[in-house]
Formats: C-alpha cells, structure tokens, sequence
C-alpha cells in the first residue's frame, strides 16, 4: 500500500513541466544495497532501471547533474533517481539496449530504426528543442519524436543515410526538390531563415522540404476585361488614389516557361522540338524552379540539316531529350544571381559555365536575359548548347 506522498491514484496528473510541492533529490542506495531502501520511492536514488522504483514511478537516467523532472536540487552527478517523470519529457536512456525500440521523447537513437513505429529519430547539432518533447536532454544525443511534424528536422545530407531520402515536409538536408518528395520544394537558406510551413529554426545553413503555399492562379489569371476606375480622383495628403476593380498583375504571374516559349516567334522551333520530346509539361508547372536557356531558331539554324534531320527522327529521340534538358537548369538563376565562372547543374546532369564578361553560358551568347515566368527564368542564347562541354 503506498502512502499518501507517493499515491498517483489521490493526486492529479502533473501538467507537462509543472511539479506541485517539488521533492529533493535524495541518494538511498545502489545496485539495491540496503535492501531496505528499495524499491526508492519519488525523487530517489540510484535506480538501475524502473523495478528499483516503486509502482508508478520511473528511473530517470542521467548525464551529470541534468535536472530531474519534478525534484529539487542537483543530487550526485551521474546518479539516477525514480521520479513520475511527465509524457513527452526528454529521457535519455543511454544504451540500455533492453529499452528499444524507443518511446516517444527517447534517446539516444541513431535512426528510425530505434524508435517505436511511427516515431522518427531526431537529429541534433547541440541543444535543439525536440518536437512535441520537454526539457533540453543530453546535449548532442538524438531522440524520438513524432513523425510528420512540422519543426524542422534534420534527416541527413548528400544522400546519406539512403533510408532518409526523399526528405519530407519540413526535413533536411536538401541540395534541390530531387531530395525531396513528390510535392515538395527544397528552401535554400542562408542561415536561419524561416521556412514556409515549418516551425523552429533548424540548423543554420541547412536546406529543408516545405510544400509551395497554394495560390490560385488559373482564378486569377483568366481573361477579363480591362480594369476599370470605379471611383477617381481620390484626394490624400501625399498624392491622388483610383479605385480599380481589378487586381494588376505583371505578365509573367500568369505565364510559365513553357507558355513563354510558345508566344515568343523567335522561339517556334525549340517549342516544337519540346513538344517532339514530350518536355512540354515539364515547363509547364507553375510555382516550379527552373531556368531555361532557350536556343533561338537563328541557333537552331547553325546545326546541320542532317542533324536536324536525325534529332527528329525515332532513333535519335533519346540524344533530343539529352540535349534539351542540357538547357535546363536546376532552380532559379536571375543574372543578378549569376556569377563569372559559376558552374551550374541542369537536368541533364551535366553543368553549364558562366561567363559574365562577355554574357554567355558555355560558348553561347546571351541575346535576352531575366524574362520572368511564374515557375523560373528564360535566357534566349544564341548557340544550341553541347552536353559533351559539361561532363
């Protein structure tokens, strides 16, 4: 029969990190010497694992003097102490193999594999907050928490581990929307600079998945009449204001590469050469991050007719599609963005070189640059680009 200062069943649950009438930590024995003394009861020590604890209460590992869960003072370093520690506060139970998989707010995990299914394990670079868990843990020590949460999470990078990838929602480390699942963008980042979707601020540096908020953009982007002024000459203290009754937008919301592509005369003969491809839906999703160097028909006509004539043929459909996605590039790059020698990274796998004095990537010279689209950035170029110049 326990007694009414250890009774769970008389007293209310304890809220997550708060401890009514806190205990001090008191040391009674070890490895149950005195017999006497065990099972401990709450905020007592040195507890091996739960069964040196009295029923309902639980063993709080520790590394040092780390703060035990719902008791005062600092006890013995390295001493662990029974305390009814409180669901979802940090619990590092070392490498106590008998205690995996891990529960959900556990450590130390070293993958996914560790924890109990549904959960995922957390990796840390120090002291990040553990999504859905309390308390600061053993600094460095990775735990379980919940998947599918929205704080940002650092998986892995370069690929590795293999199990880790694609990425989810709000997962890193990324290099581009490849890493990431179907669905899903890669934000470049700087330092820590929030990503959309996602709580905390991750590792400084790092690059996580997030989904592009949904905007509407057939809605607003159908043909209408031209806005009209539906109330003029509105006096204010720093100039005049027109009521419209339209939202103005610039041209390129509206248009993706693909339907720049096609409006652009100088342009007919790449069109038709994506088109032949099947690559025409490709720069035709809107909100995706692409830039596309787009060879004129003048390009076009520096190539030999029998070239010509095989890249249209069944047999030379494979070399077609290589080297047209040769001119496209992973992400957006506006020329404010571009540096001289900057290598980079299309969609063919190859890389292609920038030269900012005079404008060209590889040997081809820019004729038009920055024109905007809704899902990247178009330079019209003056050569068909060689994939053999980017291995």
């Amino acid at each position: 029969m326990l007694s009414c200062k250890y009774s769970l069943t008389q007293t209310p649950l304890f809220q997550i990190g708060t401890f009514p009438g806190e205990t001090h930590l008191t040391t009674k024995g070890n490895d149950h010497h005195p017999s006497s003394a065990f099972p401990l009861g709450l905020c007592e020590g040195d507890c091996d694992g739960d069964h040196d604890c009295i029923d309902g209460l639980h063993c709080f590992q520790r590394h040092g003097f780390e703060h035990v869960p719902g008791c005062s003072g600092s006890g013995h370093r390295d001493t662990d102490y029974c305390t009814v520690t409180p669901h979802l506060y940090l619990d590092f139970v070392a490498d106590n193999r008998l205690a995996f998989p891990l529960g959900h707010c556990e450590g130390d995990c070293d993958d996914d594999h560790d924890c109990q299914t549904g959960l995922h394990c957390f990796f840390r670079h120090g002291d990040e907050a553990v999504p859905g868990c309390q308390g600061t843990g053993v600094t460095y020590r990775d735990y379980c928490a919940i998947e599918g949460s929205s704080d940002l999470t650092t998986k892995g990078d370069n690929g590795h581990p293999s199990h880790a990838f694609p990425l989810g929602i709000c997962e890193g480390d990324c290099d581009s929307k490849h890493e990431c699942a179907d669905g899903l963008l890669c934000f470049q980042r700087h330092g820590r600079e929030a990503v959309p979707g996602c709580h905390g601020s991750g590792v400084s540096g790092t690059d996580y998945c997030y989904k592009e908020p949904h905007i509407e953009v057939e809605g607003i982007c159908n043909d209408h009449p031209t806005p009209e002024v539906v109330d003029a000459d509105n006096d204010v203290t720093n100039g005049v204001v027109h009521k419209i009754n339209q939202v103005l937008l610039p041209s390129w919301v509206c248009n993706t590469i693909f339907d720049i592509v096609k409006d652009e005369h100088d342009l007919s003969t790449l069109k038709n050469l994506l088109i032949l491809a099947n690559l025409d839906d490709d720069l035709d999703h809107p909100f995706d991050e692409l830039t596309l160097l787009a060879p004129t028909n003048a390009a076009f006509g520096h190539l030999s007719s029998s070239t010509i004539h095989f890249l249209t043929s069944f047999a030379g459909r494979h070399e077609l599609i290589n080297i047209l996605l040769y001119h496209v590039i992973d992400g957006i790059f506006t020329s404010g963005e571009l540096t001289d020698g900057q290598s980079l990274l299309t969609l063919q796998g190859g890389t292609v070189h920038v030269d900012l004095h005079p404008f060209r990537f590889n040997h081809a010279n820019v004729k038009e640059a920055d024109i905007l689209a809704n899902n990247g950035v178009v330079y019209k170029i003056d050569r068909v680009l060689d994939p053999a110049d980017g291995r």
